[in-house]
């Protein structure tokens, strides 16, 4: 949960992935998953990170928390393309990056991802070597 008196900035440029600074929301249906994933991240050096179950906490989060990087399950249980399009456009101006979370590789979902708004996708489950890697290369969807 958010500290009450922690004072969020709004966004203003561009999110570089290799920022510690960034604020990263995981939104993933298996919580275990998302503990794990918000280790690696924290392990990495990245210190502000949320993990939510659900679409309804994630909009609800992302409207307080403003994340600069949201990692997102497509399988998440609704539709996780609709919610990927209805984070950036709550972010409004501000830059959003989106990487789409998957265990299928076919070129149909790497569509659908990037026709939603991802920018980039990892292959579930997420290895610290594939999260470094994807970290490391800030030059757009892989």
């Amino acid at each position: 949960m958010l500290n009450k008196k922690t004072s969020i900035q709004p966004r203003e440029k561009a999110v570089d992935l290799t920022a510690r600074r960034a604020r990263i929301l995981i939104v993933v249906d298996n919580r275990l998953a998302g503990r794990q994933l918000a280790r690696m991240l924290m392990k990495t050096g990245y210190a502000s990170v949320r993990a939510v179950t659900d679409a309804g906490r994630a909009l609800n989060i992302s409207r307080h928390y403003q994340p600069d990087i949201v990692f997102l399950d497509v399988t998440l249980e609704g539709d996780a393309y609709e919610l990927a399009r209805d984070l950036r456009q709550q972010a409004g101006q501000a830059e959003l990056r989106l990487i789409a979370l998957t265990n299928r590789i076919e070129h149909s979902t790497r569509e659908q991802a990037r026709s939603a708004g991802f920018e980039r996708w990892l292959v579930t489950p997420v290895t610290q070597e594939d999260l470094d890697g994807l970290l490391r290369d800030n030059s757009g969807f892989t």
